[in-house]
């Protein structure tokens, strides 16, 4: 026998509860979006759920094309405001401001934002890290970039630099045609595997190795990977409920995988190199490196004086290795092979400054007996002035912002009386290259 129920009500019940929904959802996504105006500071209008960020969750423009935006719009302000879904966002224009930021007060400005969730793989990295345990991470490991480490390595950088002009002038030979960015993309992944893990990758003679494939998958943009940021940012609680992460499994395997099996070798073989995880090996080891700074090497003892007030001990574990290798390799070889890829083009389409550069090169060479060395590239001087000057305008097409910690009363005179500690900060790096201000500019093509 069967017995049906008539209900009248339900769809009108499901119709009810999504319209809800909708309305939660709204008023959460809206509820602080007139932050600005209650304080009386400029900002740029935001639309409900995306804030200013529709372009970036939509893939139709960067954080940094859109920051730029940001600058432009706010035009005449020192600051001004914006909003990150429904987070308030300080845009800092005035480079007095910036400095006072950066340099003045930077002891209250050395979070980043939004605080991660360190629960999630490979997030305890120098990058994600906020108060006393960054500042202990900084200590420990700003003995790694001493000039003297530095020259340790340059022999391993010199291999993968004659392996790729190797490769170039088969290509040249062959009147083949070249993806720069990707020719650029499989010499910056070499070399990091080189200098950072020991090992050969050999990315620039097999562009579908391993290495490049995890590279690839985390820096390709995606509708996912999207949602996952908006998430992150609108809601970390309901983000780390649903187990959202921007990292694959198959990122975060291969990367611990890959440390504890050079670990497991090194130490089984007693095999040392000169390389960044050897330094991370003695800190796992004895929980400091041994000091060899130069004259060179004067930033780094105030960098540590800055940071170690305070800081929070610890020692250097496997999985903490791991994470910093990760965020080593994230942070090298995507932005290394984007400057070269715009520093080779200005290049091309420059051939006088082309030339400068290839007879400053052979000149400096032909002195050091044709060996690349650390000295030879610190005296030629055109080329840190081509990759600095065209590395620095093009990339600001593509990053052009500074992420900095939250707002505390520390942003000096004319700023907001009281500003909301929840608010934050983003500097962009235009506001820190006033030449790049139409104020400026005018001045300059006046003689001022």
């Amino acid at each position: 026998m069967t017995f049906y129920f008539e209900t009248p009500w339900l769809d009108e019940f499901v119709l009810v509860s999504i319209v809800f929904i909708l309305v939660r959802i709204y008023w959460y996504t809206t509820a602080r979006h007139d932050h600005w105006k209650k304080q009386g500071i400029a900002y740029i209008k935001p639309l409900p759920f995306f804030g200013n960020l529709k372009d970036v969750v939509f893939l139709k423009s960067s954080r940094g094309e859109v920051m730029k935006y940001f600058y432009r719009e706010l035009d005449g302000e020192p600051f001004g405001g914006a909003f990150f879904f429904n987070n308030p966002i300080l845009v800092v224009r005035d480079p007095e401001l910036v400095k006072t930021i950066l340099i003045k007060n930077f002891s209250h400005f050395q979070n980043r934002f939004p605080s991660s969730d360190h629960s999630q793989p490979l997030s305890q990295n120098l990058v994600s890290l906020n108060g006393p345990k960054w500042k202990s991470l900084r200590t420990k490991l700003t003995p790694t970039f001493t000039s003297g480490k530095l020259k340790n390595m340059i022999d391993a950088m010199a291999e993968c630099s004659l392996e790729m002009n190797t490769e170039l002038q088969a290509a040249a030979n062959n009147n083949s045609i070249i993806e720069v960015k990707d020719m650029a993309g499989n010499f910056t992944t070499q070399v990091i595997g080189s200098v950072i893990f020991g090992l050969q990758f050999n990315s620039i003679k097999n562009p579908d190795s391993e290495f490049r494939k995890i590279g690839r998958e985390f820096v390709d943009p995606s509708y996912k990977r999207a949602v996952t940021m908006m998430m992150n940012t609108v809601s970390p609680r309901i983000s780390k409920l649903l187990g959202l992460n921007s990292l694959s499994k198959n990122v975060e395997s291969f990367f611990y995988g890959l440390v504890k099996d050079t670990i497991r070798y090194r130490e089984k073989n007693e095999v040392t190199r000169n390389d960044f995880f050897q330094l991370l090996i003695q800190l796992k080891n004895k929980d400091t490196l041994v000091e060899d700074r130069s004259k060179e090497d004067a930033h780094l003892r105030h960098q540590i004086d800055v940071v170690d007030n305070k800081a929070e001990q610890f020692e250097m574990t496997e999985s903490l290795m791991t994470d910093q290798c990760f965020v080593f390799f994230l942070a090298g070889f995507e932005t290394s092979s984007t400057t070269m890829s715009f520093v080779l083009y200005e290049l091309a389409v420059n051939p006088d400054i082309q030339e400068r550069l290839g007879a400053e090169i052979d000149e400096v060479l032909e002195k050091h007996k044709g060996k690349i060395t650390y000295d030879a590239i610190h005296e030629m001087s055109y080329l840190d002035k081509v990759v600095n000057g065209i590395g620095k305008v093009e990339l600001e097409e593509v990053n052009p912002h500074l992420r900095v910690g939250r707002v505390e009363n520390h942003l000096g005179k004319n700023t907001p009386s009281s500003p909301d500690r929840d608010s934050n900060l983003e500097l962009p790096v235009l506001s820190s290259r006033a030449q790049h201000d139409k104020r400026v500019s005018q001045l300059r093509h006046r003689g001022g």
